[in-house]
């Protein structure tokens, strides 16, 4: 009886979902779908999904989107492609400390997207961004202080 009363809403939802640029409402749309188990706008929402262009705007409601989806059984193969969508967007345009510095403090109330995203591309960032990082040559460093120590101990008197 439900799956009658879902069906008006559903009908001409192509011309509906031609004008949707929110991650956030088509995956809400896949999970009433999935939920009332009605087959027949999966495939175009999942093309309205794969047609929106990830850009710094909506990169953080993409990965909001991957989160919800990745939850549903026909969802996860979408999540997946948009993560990777998202990593990739990630690794082309956060591509300096200063950019990503800035991504992360305008999102910092979805600090858990944030950070997920970060970590999946932690990789990727670093070979397109290399940070030069000082060498701290610690066997120097260990040997200057146990030399150190050990002059300082020398010049102790002893105790009986």
């Amino acid at each position: 009886m439900v799956f009658y009363v879902f069906i008006p809403v559903f009908k001409g939802y192509e011309i509906l979902l031609s004008t949707c640029k929110d991650f956030t409402i088509l995956s809400e749309m896949l999970i009433l779908v999935d939920f009332y188990d009605i087959p027949r706008p999966v495939s175009a929402i999942q093309n309205r999904i794969f047609a929106l262009e990830v850009d710094k705007d909506n990169l953080i409601q993409a990965m909001a989107a991957v989160g919800s989806l990745e939850k549903l059984k026909l969802g996860q193969d979408i999540a997946t492609t948009l993560e990777l969508r998202c990593i990739k967007f990630a690794c082309d345009k956060l591509d300096s400390a200063s950019t990503l510095g800035h991504f992360v403090t305008d999102n910092c109330d979805n600090i858990d997207l944030v950070i997920r995203l970060i970590n999946k591309s932690k990789d990727f960032l670093s070979k397109s961004a290399p940070i030069d990082t000082p060498k701290l040559h610690q066997e120097n460093w260990r040997t200057t202080r146990e030399t150190k120590w050990s002059s300082m101990n020398s010049n102790l008197p002893s105790i009986p």
